[in-house]
């Protein structure tokens, strides 16, 4: 386990729409693009809804609620922090507040956030606006791929798609499943953090000659199995990649999970 870790995570909305819930002030649209403009210039506005945020993190933003949890009893000065956020004028609001709070609590940050095209923008595209937005998240999946990969070997990566637009969700929780990363969420009326299990792997070709063979056989016994695979038999099982019955601690049969037998199929 490395001592550092980076955390990836979506920021959505949750904090303006519990700010203005708490203080009684309507429910704002999101699209309504030139409202949010006049609060993102607004310095009162922004000290306020900070204020808020840093008095209950947990209750006020659900990025918050999720990162803190995890974190907990960790030095922050062993956590870094990379947000990936929209283009809009809430989207940075949002961005700007969680950004301080981690800049004053201690936590790294790991260069420029990201910002990704918004539905809701002020600015006009060359193309329309649903294609920019799908150029956007096809842009943020590459740079979260080229994330891992710079800084896997010095960072423990965790994903944390809480918040944000489902699409942006959806881009995140496949990065981390394609790179082995950790994923954690919480939903704002759950009580416990969720810490994924394991949801997709790429053996490498010792690990593959293994699948090629229990493919071919379809069930390997224990006998046949040995202690040559033990090691190899660890690593697929705890990506769910096979089956392993046991008997007092010893292995009986290994078969093809669900997802050993579609990875075999596309070996």
């Amino acid at each position: 386990m490395k001592s550092k870790e980076l955390h990836i995570m979506s920021v959505g909305v949750s904090m303006l729409s519990n700010y203005f819930r708490k203080n009684n002030l309507g429910n704002p649209r999101f699209g309504d693009v030139e409202f949010w403009k006049e609060k993102e210039s607004d310095k009162e506005f922004f000290e306020d809804l900070y204020r808020m945020v840093k008095e209950n993190p947990k209750e006020m933003s659900a990025e918050l609620n999720s990162f803190l949890r995890m974190v907990e009893g960790k030095a922050p000065e062993n956590i870094v922090v990379y947000l990936v956020g929209t283009d809009t004028p809430s989207g940075r609001i949002s961005l700007r507040v969680l950004e301080r709070f981690f800049d004053e609590h201690g936590y790294g940050k790991l260069g420029s956030h990201k910002t990704v095209h918004g539905y809701f923008e002020e600015r006009e595209f060359p193309e329309d606006r649903v294609e920019a937005f799908k150029r956007g998240l096809a842009e943020l999946m590459n740079r979260l791929l080229e994330l891992v990969l710079e800084h896997s070997t010095d960072y423990e990566i965790y994903f944390n798609p809480t918040g944000g637009f489902k699409a942006h969700v959806i881009v995140l929780s496949n990065a981390a499943t394609l790179t082995s990363s950790r994923i954690y969420y919480i939903h704002e009326e759950f009580k416990d953090l969720i810490v994924f299990p394991p949801l997709f792997y790429l053996p490498d070709e010792e690990e593959r000659e293994f699948l090629r063979a229990l493919q071919e056989k379809e069930i390997l016994s224990g006998e046949e199995v040995g202690d040559n695979y033990r090691d190899i038999i660890d690593r697929l099982e705890s990506y769910n990649v096979i089956v392993v019955e046991r008997k007092d601690g010893r292995v009986i049969r290994v078969k093809l999970s669900g997802l050993g037998k579609f990875l075999t199929k596309n070996m």
